[in-house]
């Protein structure tokens, strides 16, 4: 008798036990769950107590799986339309791009195309892109800026240039009605460049006074260097010092000679005369060798490499 009596006394404390212990239920929040062990039984106040914090547009709903409760939050998810440029915000809860689009009135029409799959899910900060098809008998017409062609002669006086012609840009049409291509319109600018060739060069006897062709420097230092052609092409480029790359703005070594230093160049050959030129630029050398910029690749591939002399300008 006494062991049934305290049996029925345990199984009353075990029950009291259980009337006491608070409610539980799970929080989904995306693909995190979270178990939530405490007193209250408001949504909201679960929440608060769990320091979930909602935005505007956030909701939940409420989910009873084999009689455990859980809250499934709803985060809205802002979506960007780009319409052929045009900007429009939109608002999901993680459904497909084909069911937002339908939802909100947005479907592509037939002359337009959706760039991306209709069965994909939305995501915040979502860009939907949706572009006009270009028909394909609408010709396609480009701008192709004019390039330089630099001859070098002797007849003009070193460094000196003339324009033979200025050039003009041309426009390259492709497509249209019969798929016919037609060549672009387009003039080089052509310019003559003094070249050594023969140039006289006369040293004044124990001074730093050189002329060459005519033309006097006044220099602090000769250097006997290694000398490279180069360029950017068509793309602008930009110098160690944050210049536009061009013709005059060269790579050097900066701890032989610093940036900013005016020379004027020659080639050793007599061929060339690269004329003034400033440090702007580094290359990856060091020492008696720099790298000279010329506009096109033709003129990189005639000068090459070659033996230059280089007056540092006073």
């Amino acid at each position: 008798m006494k062991k049934y009596l305290f049996f029925c006394l345990a199984l009353a404390v075990f029950a009291a036990l259980l009337q006491r212990q608070p409610p539980v239920c799970t929080v989904q929040d995306g693909g995190l769950i979270r178990l939530y062990e405490g007193s209250q039984t408001q949504t909201e106040a679960i929440l608060r107590d769990m320091g979930i914090t909602l935005r505007p547009g956030d909701g939940w709903e409420e989910l009873s799986l084999g009689g455990a409760r859980r809250i499934r939050l709803c985060r809205v998810q802002r979506i960007t339309l780009d319409r052929d440029g045009k900007l429009i915000q939109l608002t999901s809860y993680g459904e497909t791009v084909g069911a937002l689009l339908t939802r909100c009135k947005e479907e592509p029409a037939l002359s337009q195309r959706l760039c991306c799959d209709r069965a994909l899910p939305t995501f915040d900060g979502m860009v939907i892109c949706i572009r006009s098809e270009v028909p394909q008998d609408v010709p396609k017409v480009r701008t192709l800026p004019p390039e330089e062609q630099r001859y070098f002669t002797a007849s003009l006086a070193p460094g000196e240039q003339r324009v033979l012609c200025p050039g003009s840009p041309g426009l390259e049409q492709t497509g249209g009605p019969d798929g016919t291509r037609l060549a672009p319109s387009k003039r080089d600018r052509v310019v003559l460049v003094g070249a050594n060739c023969g140039l006289e060069v006369h040293q004044e006897p124990g001074t730093r006074v050189v002329t060459l062709g005519g033309r006097t420097l006044h220099y602090t230092q000769v250097l006997h260097v290694e000398a490279t052609a180069y360029t950017c092409g068509s793309q602008p480029g930009l110098t160690a010092i944050g210049t536009t790359a061009r013709v005059g703005a060269i790579a050097v070594d900066p701890k032989l000679i610093p940036y900013g230093t005016r020379m004027y160049i020659l080639s050793d050959d007599g061929a060339y005369v690269y004329g003034y030129a400033t440090a702007e630029d580094c290359g990856a050398f060091t020492g008696h060798h720099i790298d000279l910029y010329f506009n096109t690749e033709a003129e990189c591939w005639r000068f090459g490499r070659r033996p230059c002399t280089v007056y540092v300008l006073a």
